[in-house]
């Protein structure tokens, strides 16, 4: 599909002193290190989250902890506010894992307010009270009660923040309203840039907020919606024409549904961040244009009726095109053999854990192409 008439985010631009600075996506490959990045940054510089565009009765965010471990899992960020609102972010990085936040409603249901006392000391080296700057026997009584209530009743506004959301997580926030549930939900995509030079970052927010729903002290099991909402997650894609689902219905003949619907989905978002593809009734090819070679493209993989994804000749391609080198190299280090081709070669079952780090290459590649 081609980028062509399309509107599309860019670079923004820096100046200073009337000098313009490049800045460019900043963003680790190695997704724990993106991780980390964004949970010190935000412990560090909490007001990089709009909390007033998403509910300012949980803000000014001030934070209490980071990484934090409990029975259910890891907390990844805790924030307070004056008022005695908790917010509980979770930070995912291109991962199609449903997310624990909801669960985290439940193990802090059961904490007293002792335990946020703990969490502050740690991280802050201040009681809770000294950190909301509290001195007043009465605050401290009045402030002890609302905390304690929120505790109770599961009322926290829960954040999933990352620098790409991927496909679950959305349709998680969209089927929201529906669940019963006392806590608020919010997204925080951050598109964070850095120039290079200074080390200063601009950091560009987009946000989407859902209120609470139906109070209720029920327990949602949240395992029950992932199930249905990856159940409608095979179907999060584009419609396919008559001659496209020649292929699916043969390669259904020789692998699991999950696997046709897997590769329906790998042809849709492909498509969506720049990829040509070329249908055949045994293949489906995926491809990138070569900007400065009219009407060229470079084959990046041919995924077979048999449910393998095949690599293309990467150094024959390049060489063609007089592009560099020390791409292809890298393609076949970071995207081959970290990915665990064998011999060119990958089952589609054995993309599948690795999805989101397969069309994160695939990015790099055509931004690659695209400068060259």
């Amino acid at each position: 599909m081609s980028d062509k008439k399309k509107l599309q985010l860019q670079n923004p631009v820096m100046l200073e002193q009337n000098s313009i600075l490049t800045v460019e996506k900043f963003v680790y490959d190695n997704p724990e290190e993106q991780n980390a990045f964004i949970q010190d940054l935000l412990f560090d510089s909490p007001d990089v989250l709009p909390i007033n565009e998403l509910n300012e009765e949980y803000g000014p965010l001030i934070p209490l902890g980071k990484n934090i471990e409990t029975d259910t899992g890891i907390i990844d960020n805790l924030f307070i506010s004056p008022n005695g609102n908790i917010t509980i972010v979770e930070t995912k990085v291109r991962k199609k894992t449903a997310p624990q936040i909801f669960d985290f409603r439940y193990e802090l249901q059961d904490w007293k307010i002792d335990k946020l006392n703990q969490i502050s000391e740690t991280f802050q080296n201040k009681n809770i009270f000294n950190l909301l700057n509290i001195s007043d026997k009465e605050q401290i009584k009045d402030i002890s009660i609302k905390i304690s209530e929120n505790l109770l009743n599961r009322r926290f506004l829960l954040l999933i923040v990352s620098e790409k959301m991927n496909p679950l997580v959305e349709r998680i926030f969209d089927k929201f309203p529906s669940i019963k549930n006392p806590s608020h939900l919010g997204l925080v995509r951050l598109n964070i840039f850095k120039n290079s030079e200074s080390g200063k970052f601009i950091i560009i927010p987009s946000t989407a907020y859902h209120p609470a729903t139906v109070e209720s002290n029920e327990k949602v099991t949240y395992k029950e919606a992932v199930v249905e909402i990856k159940a409608d997650l095979d179907n999060a894609v584009r419609n396919f024409n008559t001659d496209e689902e020649k292929f699916f219905e043969k390669l259904k003949k020789r692998v699991d549904i999950s696997i046709a619907n897997f590769c329906k989905l790998i042809a849709t978002d492909a498509e969506k961040i720049g990829c040509i593809i070329e249908w055949k009734e045994t293949s489906l090819i995926l491809k990138l244009a070569v900007p400065k070679k009219k009407n060229k493209t470079i084959t990046l993989f041919m995924i077979q009726i048999y449910g393998e994804c095949v690599q293309g000749n990467y150094e024959e391609q390049f060489a063609k095109y007089k592009l560099p080198e020390d791409m292809h190299k890298k393609i076949s280090n970071d995207l081959i053999f970290n990915m665990g081709f064998k011999k060119g070669k990958l089952p589609l079952e054995h993309l599948k854990p690795n999805y989101d780090k397969f069309l994160s290459e695939i990015e790099k590649i055509k931004e690659g192409v695209n400068n060259a």
